[in-house]
């Protein structure tokens, strides 16, 4: 007896029908080779059997029984039969497997000759891509000094103009308004302070100097780099092109 989930449902099924109608099934599967044979229903109703041409199917102690007193339920046996092919399902998974083997086999040559077409194609454009970075890097240095070196001079400009623009008067005003500004702090604060803040001005003004001429030093040793870089690049892109 094999026993299956599909089987206990029906079997639920065939219990509410039982109470409900009154014909009850009860269900077997024998395993044989090739087949699975089950279902016998026993029905609890008064048929006719002649009239609906099958005859019942008793065992002897029934056929006994049948003799002394009469029945009154028949016993109809029914056989359903299904038949299950092994061999094809076999066959028609060999011939799946077969085939997805075919299909692996074509897929690895088709990945094999794009691979190569690949590795040839990115030869050529690894070539093209740093001859491109190249090119772009020398134009972005050439854009950055260009940048710097127009700061600069708009820079100079503008001092030598303002100071032309000042001229000698300026410079008097501007130091006559400094002896009275430092005249007025002597009389009020006093000597000592006043040494204090000279001290702590001279002091600025040297770092001040010192930060220009760091800075004028920078300037120019970058100016330098950038222009031997551009005409190395210049050289490299005249060498590429020819």
């Amino acid at each position: 007896m094999v026993q299956s989930p599909f089987l206990s449902v029906y079997w639920v099924i065939g219990s509410a029908w039982d109470h409900i109608t009154g014909i009850s099934f009860s269900w077997r599967i024998q395993k044989q080779t090739m087949r699975l044979k089950y279902v016998s229903i026993e029905s609890r109703l008064n048929v006719d059997l002649p009239k609906a041409g099958l005859e019942p199917r008793t065992s002897r102690s029934e056929s006994r029984a049948s003799t002394t007193r009469p029945r009154r339920h028949t016993k109809v046996e029914v056989v359903v039969v299904v038949v299950v092919v092994c061999s094809s399902s076999r066959s028609s998974s060999s011939s799946i497997r077969s085939s997805s083997s075919n299909n692996s086999s074509s897929s690895s040559s088709n990945s094999s000759s794009s691979s190569s077409s690949s590795s040839s194609s990115s030869n050529s454009s690894s070539s093209r891509v740093a001859v491109v970075l190249v090119v772009a890097v020398v134009v972005i240095v050439v854009v950055v000094v260009v940048v710097v070196v127009v700061v600069v001079v708009v820079v100079v400009v503008v001092v030598v103009v303002v100071a032309a623009a000042a001229g000698a008067a300026a410079v008097i005003v501007l130091v006559v308004l400094v002896v009275v500004i430092v005249v007025v702090v002597v009389v009020h604060v006093g000597v000592e302070v006043v040494v204090e803040v000279v001290v702590h001005v001279v002091v600025l003004v040297v770092v001040v100097v010192v930060v220009v001429v760091v800075v004028v030093v920078v300037v120019v040793v970058v100016v330098v780099v950038v222009v031997v870089v551009v005409v190395a690049a210049a050289k490299v892109i005249q060498i590429v092109l020819e």
